[in-house]
């Protein structure tokens, strides 16, 4: 197993630098690598991703493995959510990070289309 070192200078006092320095495995999961993932799951009926379309509201990760995403669909009576939802956990279990993932499926705040990133509104 590989250690990856993270240095931060904090501070600089009288010549003498202070740095945090925090140590991680290369095999943990980061939000990145969930965002990254959750990326390739597309709502078909949109052919839009789901974090483009503002469907992630957070992401969560414990110990470097467990993973906890909490997302909602464009509506409740959203035709697809399954195949989203099994999407979703696919993905997720693809970056294998040995622990559990959980997907919670919220509606509050409810969803509307000013959550979508902006390269997804203006597209053509």
């Amino acid at each position: 197993m590989h250690k990856i070192y993270k240095h931060k200078i904090v501070c600089i006092i009288n010549n003498i630098m202070l740095i945090e320095c925090s140590i991680y495995d290369d095999d943990m999961v980061t939000v990145q690598d969930v965002v990254k993932a959750l990326s390739q799951c597309v709502d078909p009926e949109l052919n839009a991703n789901i974090v483009d379309l503002g469907l992630i509201y957070d992401i969560k990760i414990t110990d470097g493995k467990d993973i906890k995403v909490k997302l909602t669909m464009t509506s409740p009576m959203c035709p697809v959510t399954s195949i989203i939802l099994a999407d979703a956990q696919l993905r997720l279990e693809a970056l294998k990070t040995g622990g559990k993932i959980e997907l919670e499926l919220v509606w509050d705040p409810a969803w509307s289309p000013d959550m979508m990133s902006d390269a997804l509104k203006y597209r053509d």
